[in-house]
């Protein structure tokens, strides 16, 4: 098969990525990686797991578009992350019931402005 070129998907970069996103001096630098924090874990938790599925049958549509399924529960407050409170992690106010569009919007918005 072959390759498959394109332009790096990194803003600004005028790189070629060659069967991937990005070309290979931005995933050498960890262009596209997500970054973990210390508290990813607790969304395996079934504290967390219980709260979100409560979240999605009380709001089964998106609280942005008001059209689609929500499938996803986002934080509107970060700060649990600053501050490593679980409490402010299993804040019902600070949640949204979100379509994985919107979703994705914010969160694009959040990490790359």
């Amino acid at each position: 098969m072959p390759q498959q070129l394109r332009f790096c998907l990194r803003g600004g970069c005028t790189g070629i990525a060659v069967d991937g996103k990005y070309c290979a001096p931005c995933v050498a630098a960890g262009v596209g990686k997500r970054v973990r924090s210390d508290y990813d874990r607790w969304y395996n938790l079934a504290a967390w797991k219980t709260l979100r599925l409560w979240k999605l049958r009380r709001f089964p549509l998106c609280e942005i578009c008001l059209t689609k399924p929500s499938i996803d529960v986002h934080h509107t407050d970060d700060s649990w992350k600053k501050t490593g409170d679980w409490r402010l992690f299993m804040t019902l106010e600070k949640l949204m019931a979100l379509c994985h569009e919107c979703h994705s919007r914010i969160t694009m918005k959040e990490h790359h402005v």
